[in-house]
C-alpha cells in the first residue's frame, strides 16, 4: 500500500505526512469500502498516487493526484466557481491536521463524507461546471458516488465503525438539496449514540442513593 512521504525533512512536514497516513485507512474505507484498497478518483478511476519524473532530481517522485471535492456546490451569479455548501475548511488541511477517528474531530469526518475524491483535472472540470448551475449528489450518476453513499448498507457499515448516529436517507437527501443546511454544522456537534449513552449512564449514576 502506498503512503504519504514528507516533502521536506522538517518537523511540520513530517507531522503532516504522519497525520495524512493515520487518516488513510479511514478515507479508503469511506470512499473505496476497504481500508486496504488504494484511493482512486470517483469519476475516472485513476490512481490517487502516481509517479512523476522530476527533471531537477532526475528520478520518479511520488505525487498524490487527488483532491477532495465537496459534492454540493451552489452556483454564483458572477459565473465564478460555485460555493461549497458543506465546507468548514479546506479538505486537504483537514486530512493533514486532524485525526478523523477521534470524537472531537467528528465534524471534520462528516465534512469528508460530503466529498468525493477526484483527480486534479476532474476537480477542475466539476468546479467549472458549478459556475453554470447548482451541483448536488444526483448531478452525478450513482456509479460515480463514493462507496459510503451508494447504498444504506455501505453507509451504515461506515457509521457503525465510527459510532456516527446518522440516517442514510436524510444524509443523501440533504446532499441532493442545494438549499438544505450545512451537513457538518447540522450533525457534527451531536454526540455519537454510544458516547451519549455512556454520558447519560454516568449522570444517572450520580443520583443513585448511597
Amino acid at each position: 500500500m502506498r503512503v504519504f512521504t514528507s516533502t521536506k525533512n522538517t518537523y511540520n512536514e513530517n507531522k503532516k505526512a504522519e497525520v495524512k497516513n493515520y487518516n488513510l485507512p479511514t478515507l479508503r474505507f469511506m470512499y473505496m469500502g476497504n481500508m486496504n484498497k488504494e484511493l482512486k478518483c470517483s469519476i475516472s478511476g485513476d490512481d490517487g498516487f502516481v509517479d512523476v519524473w522530476s527533471f531537477v532530481r532526475k528520478k520518479h517522485l511520488q505525487h498524490f493526484n487527488l483532491e477532495y471535492n465537496h459534492i454540493r456546490q451552489r452556483a454564483r451569479e458572477t459565473r465564478g466557481a460555485g460555493t461549497s455548501v458543506d465546507k468548514i475548511g479546506s479538505p486537504s488541511h483537514i486530512v493533514r491536521t486532524y485525526k478523523l477517528d477521534e470524537v472531537q474531530n467528528r465534524r471534520y469526518l462528516i465534512e469528508m463524507m460530503c466529498c468525493m475524491p477526484l483527480t486534479t483535472a476532474q476537480h477542475t472540470f466539476v468546479s467549472r461546471d458549478s459556475a453554470y448551475q447548482d451541483i448536488v449528489l444526483s448531478t452525478f450518476p450513482k456509479k460515480y458516488w463514493p462507496w459510503h453513499l451508494r447504498n444504506k448498507t455501505n453507509f451504515n457499515k461506515f457509521c457503525n465503525r465510527y459510532e456516527l448516529d446518522l440516517d442514510y436517507y436524510k444524509f443523501i437527501g440533504m446532499l441532493d438539496d442545494i438549499n438544505a443546511p450545512s451537513i457538518p454544522d447540522t450533525f457534527g456537534e451531536k454526540l455519537t449514540r454510544k458516547r451519549r449513552l455512556i454520558q447519560e449512564n454516568h449522570i444517572a449514576s450520580l443520583f443513585v442513593p448511597v
